[in-house]
């Protein structure tokens, strides 16, 4: 379907991407470090950044091979885990509450639920009590845990909380908080509504591939590059926004931050010229003026 050159390109475009992006990493080495974060902060703060950071990586490494549509539902994860932590780093007044919620609230209601879903898959099988289904059975809780979370966490907390912790309740409260460094964030809404039809393969998401493939040789190539550029700017973007949401919360120093977002700058438009406005070419060829 794709030509060798094509194939050449987007090899070249996302391995550089993934290289970059390493290179860039250590910016966020100062939030990370910061040193009035507790050890459990620091740790919930550093697996959020270590999972959107892989997963980007992931992104890339299929967009080498192509799998564009693919890419986009792995950085739907990107952009959910970037939303989390601008909203934890959003503010030293709500940063305490909001890990709590995150890494004890949340947990533990997400315990309760794979309890429920382990209870379903045992009581569906014949030899529940089998060494094969230890795995599941370890999810399962005692009797008088699961009556502690339900008193805890009644129907309508944990509604709320799954709310205002969810995709479209982040969005929410980081543009609905006046906080101008957020303004505009529900223009995420577009990309991650186009890649929910992907993850969940309804008649949107598995007509779309098709469509493009069915396009002329032209068409199909200039959009696929343009797709291309765009997840690689997607992530680089996410990245940004974790690495100047961290610096302001840390307070970390002017001279500091704006040096190093130079380097950002600098490094990505770098690579952006490489491939040039791709999504230009693309216009130029679907909207003729």
């Amino acid at each position: 379907m794709y030509t060798e050159v094509l194939i050449k390109i987007q090899k070249e475009w996302s391995e550089k991407a993934v290289l970059l992006m390493r290179e860039l990493l250590p910016l966020m080495a100062p939030v990370s470090a910061f040193s009035e974060f507790n050890k459990r902060e620091r740790q919930v703060l550093g697996e959020l950044l270590s999972a959107t950071a892989r997963s980007t990586e992931s992104a890339f490494l299929l967009s080498a091979y192509g799998q564009l549509w693919d890419a986009d539902v792995i950085m739907r994860s990107v952009c959910e885990g970037t939303l989390k932590v601008l909203y934890i780093l959003q503010s030293r007044e709500s940063f305490r509450q909001r890990v709590e919620e995150f890494d004890t609230d949340l947990f533990e209601i997400s315990l309760l639920k794979n309890d429920s879903k382990a209870q379903e898959l045992l009581s569906a099988v014949t030899n529940p009590d089998d060494r094969e289904w230890k795995p599941i059975k370890d999810l399962l809780i005692s009797p008088e845990k699961r009556a502690e979370v339900n008193q805890r966490y009644d129907r309508k907390t944990r509604q709320e909380l799954e709310r205002r912790w969810g995709f479209t309740g982040l969005i929410a409260g980081l543009t609905n908080s006046g906080d101008p460094l957020f303004k505009g964030f529900t223009a995420l809404l577009h990309e991650y509504s186009n890649a929910s039809h992907i993850h969940h393969a309804d008649c949107i998401g598995i007509g779309m591939p098709m469509e493009r493939d069915l396009r002329s040789a032209d068409e199909r190539d200039s959009i696929h590059l343009a797709h291309l550029s765009r997840i690689i700017s997607d992530g680089f973007g996410y990245f940004k926004f974790r690495v100047m949401t961290g610096y302001r919360f840390i307070s970390y120093p002017s001279a500091d931050a704006i040096k190093a977002m130079k380097l950002f700058e600098s490094s990505f438009s770098a690579l952006e010229d490489e491939y040039g406005d791709v999504y230009k070419r693309w216009m130029d060829i679907q909207y003729p003026s």
